[in-house]
């Protein structure tokens, strides 16, 4: 169930199917736009679970083909295996999640055409743009905290360590397939002041990493894991190797963010010493903040930019108040600083109010810088859509959609 339209999506994956993309900030278009990756699952309304398998498949833009091509059993129902592209590494090389045969967690690197295969020997969090490192993070710790995110197979061998010296960011060289330590979650510890009440069961994790475009930094969000929330978020950013990292939010409130350059973030969050949220602009190298918008981004969101750095798209999460559970889609013009609404769809209630079930949009952008693909529950299973945005784009150029520029 759909109001309120000014696209016209149409669903790209298999027929009474579920399936879906996964997270907003990774590559789901091929370098060409010709082709997107998905995950097929055979269930919606329960965590995954050991020997639960995704199907990986491409769908083809011109043919209207999908075509597996492989199959991963390290998923989850927010971030799938992190499959995506790697066009660096040529036309057809994705990335993926999956177990290897003693049982551990690996990173895959695939031909979707040839299905040549070669194994890292952690799984992946975060891969460059250029192909040539990888971030990982300790992914069952993560699934203790929030398992819509971690992976359900292994026990975390620091699960009594609140900030372990061992555990953190791994860098991971895609060529050799190898890992090293960069800092360590003791170390983040430390830098987050060092407070952690074990008598709550408070630990230190690492929720969400990405590299920025060139590979050179990266941002983390390190959470302390407690039995409730509030959870207390850091926002830390940091070269490569772990060295030179600076705090952009210190145990308050950050969210969602998108590297839209080497050197600047979009961040939703609470800035130190500040009462409110905003969407932010933080150019990271001096940490300088500029609201974007408070008129129009009133709440947090999956943002993006456009490739070529003139759009964001936004979303909401589902609406509880509204029996269709509404989830709002938004575009915004970056230089013109006004934006609509592109519509609402419904999402279905989740069972036992599991809230890493709920199906997110996830907005994600084509290399085109027009067209788009999100994940809906708007007809009743998992489902991927694409849409052209480029005759709202002509019309919000010249401010005809002015007056619907409010999340709603």
């Amino acid at each position: 169930m759909v109001k309120d339209l000014l696209i016209n999506p149409r669903k790209i994956s298999p027929a009474e199917t579920n399936c879906y993309f996964g997270y907003y900030d990774i590559p789901s278009f091929s370098v060409d736009g010709g082709r997107h990756l998905f995950h097929q699952v055979p269930f919606w309304d329960r965590m995954p679970a050991v020997g639960d398998v995704a199907a990986l498949g491409v769908y083809d833009f011109e043919s209207g083909d999908c075509r597996q091509f492989g199959e991963s059993r390290t998923w989850n129902f927010q971030q799938g295996s992190m499959l995506q592209w790697i066009p660096a590494l040529g036309d057809d090389a994705v990335i993926y999640n999956d177990l290897d045969s003693s049982g551990n967690y690996v990173g895959v690197i695939s031909d979707v055409v040839s299905g040549a295969r070669r194994y890292l020997d952690r799984p992946v969090a975060s891969v460059d743009k250029r192909g040539r490192y990888g971030l990982s993070v300790n992914f069952s710790r993560l699934h203790d905290f929030r398992p819509g995110y971690g992976y359900c197979h292994n026990p975390d061998p620091f699960f009594d360590d609140p900030h372990p010296v061992e555990d953190g960011v791994f860098v991971v060289d895609l060529e050799s397939g190898k890992s090293d330590l960069a800092c360590s979650l003791d170390s983040i510890w430390k830098q987050m002041g060092g407070a952690v009440d074990s008598s709550d069961g408070e630990k230190i994790l690492i929720n969400h990493i990405t590299f920025n475009p060139s590979g050179s930094r990266f941002v983390l969000l390190a959470r302390v894991m407690k039995l409730m929330p509030p959870w207390l978020t850091t926002a830390i950013t940091a070269n490569r190797d772990g060295s030179d990292r600076r705090i952009l939010f210190l145990n308050t409130g950050a969210s969602h963010y998108w590297w839209s350059s080497d050197e600047e973030l979009i961040f939703w969050g609470k800035k130190n010493g500040h009462d409110d949220f905003h969407l932010y602009r933080i150019h990271e190298p001096t940490a300088r903040f500029e609201i974007i918008d408070d008129s129009f981004f009133r709440a947090d969101g999956h943002c993006s930019t456009s490739p070529d750095g003139e759009w964001l798209l936004y979303d909401s999460y589902p609406d509880a108040n509204s029996p269709e559970r509404w989830q709002s889609l938004y575009l915004y013009n970056l230089v013109r600083k006004e934006g609509a609404l592109l519509g609402k769809f419904s999402s279905m209630e989740l069972p036992g109010c599991v809230q890493d079930l709920r199906c997110d949009l996830h907005p994600r952008w084509a290399p085109d810088s027009r067209t788009i693909s999100f994940d809906s529950m708007q007809d009743g299973c998992r489902a991927l859509y694409a849409a052209d945005l480029g005759k709202v784009m002509e019309e919000l150029t010249r401010s005809s959609l002015v007056g619907r520029n409010l999340l709603r």
